[in-house]
């Protein structure tokens, strides 16, 4: 997927809050900046082609569509603090005294979840994971992923500390 491709339809108003291109004035008037690059953007919502944002002066910005859909993701689960999870099916295999091999399957179905709290990009000792959510005691670490997945320090790290965590795959947006 080549992100330079995709429309910029997420931007920074003057307030620093995230607005869908559908949210602003049109044209400059927008007073939006790139996620990315912090530069002007103009709202483009002409009947020819989808709404989206356009640098000034047709600037390109590599980062755009990836950091904007990324912080959108994170601001969506932040206000409606809530989330489906995928059904899952789980296999553990072993092997017993006299080699013998075994395994018991476990499906977890499809779950409906509602976060007590949510708190983004918090510092846990040496990682960063996007979102922390809780549901009643229990802590969730919900990773997005555009083009950059979690990588094997940070699983290490999740695996370690015993967090239960979850990625969602944005990558075919």
């Amino acid at each position: 997927m080549d992100l330079n491709t995709l429309p910029l339809t997420f931007a920074h108003d003057s307030t620093g809050s995230l607005r869908h291109v559908n949210d602003v004035g049109n044209g400059l008037s927008c007073g939006c900046v790139c996620p990315s690059c912090g530069s002007n953007l103009i709202a483009k919502q002409g009947a020819a082609t989808a709404h989206h944002f356009a640098h000034e002066g047709d600037a390109v910005c590599s980062g755009a569509a990836e950091t904007a859909l990324h912080l959108a993701a994170k601001e969506i689960l932040a206000k409606h603090m809530r989330m489906h999870l995928p059904a899952l099916d789980v296999t553990a295999k072993v092997l017993d005294s006299a080699g013998g091999s075994h395994s018991a399957t476990k499906s977890i179905p499809a779950t409906p979840i509602n976060f007590d709290s949510v708190s983004l990009e918090v510092r846990l000792n040496g990682l960063v994971p996007d979102i922390v959510t809780t549901v009643g005691t229990k802590t969730l670490i919900v990773e997005v992923a555009v083009t950059h997945f979690s990588d094997e320090r940070k699983l290490r790290l999740l695996r370690e500390r015993g967090l239960a965590a979850v990625e969602i795959d944005l990558s075919n947006m």
